[in-house]
């Protein structure tokens, strides 16, 4: 797979996927910073094998969503946690959680000229995870740079 990234600020990264390089799009990634520590609730898997008593927060928590237009095989989410697991574990006191989430919605940018609309395709995923992420300043001149901080 071939991951390009679209957009990289302090607490957010978003990705498109590909199968290959100059293949098709198979969907996009959202890496959501939180900047908060994790909750016993932003794992559901683990508050189905583990009594909250025994969680052990972390100091930090990310959520990461898989944006797929169709449900997609085991390899696939394999291969794109090894690839999110690699921009992350190194973190020492951080956790994260990757949700798949199934849609047709496609964001709308007109690339290299108006990156911009990326942000109206993500700020929903936003709501209830990092409320504080403001892209008020964000111009698609930044778009120029490595990070559009």
């Amino acid at each position: 797979m071939h991951y390009v990234r679209l957009l990289n600020t302090r607490d957010v990264e978003f990705y498109e996927i590909y199968q290959a390089y100059c293949g098709d799009s198979l969907g996009y990634i959202l890496i959501i910073d939180t900047r908060k520590p994790s909750k016993f609730t932003d794992n559901p898997i683990i508050s189905k094998v583990e009594e909250e008593e025994e969680f052990e927060s972390a100091s930090n928590f990310i959520k990461v969503i898989i944006i797929t237009r169709e449900e997609q095989s085991e390899q696939f989410k394999e291969e794109v946690h090894l690839f999110v697991s690699g921009l992350i574990e190194t973190k020492p006191d951080c956790s994260f959680f990757m949700d798949i989430i199934v849609s047709d919605k496609e964001p709308t940018y007109d690339y290299p000229f108006d990156m911009v609309p990326i942000v109206d395709y993500i700020k929903p995923f936003l709501k209830g995870v990092n409320d504080n992420i403001d892209f008020s300043s964000l111009t698609n001149e930044k778009f120029n740079y490595l990070s559009q901080d």
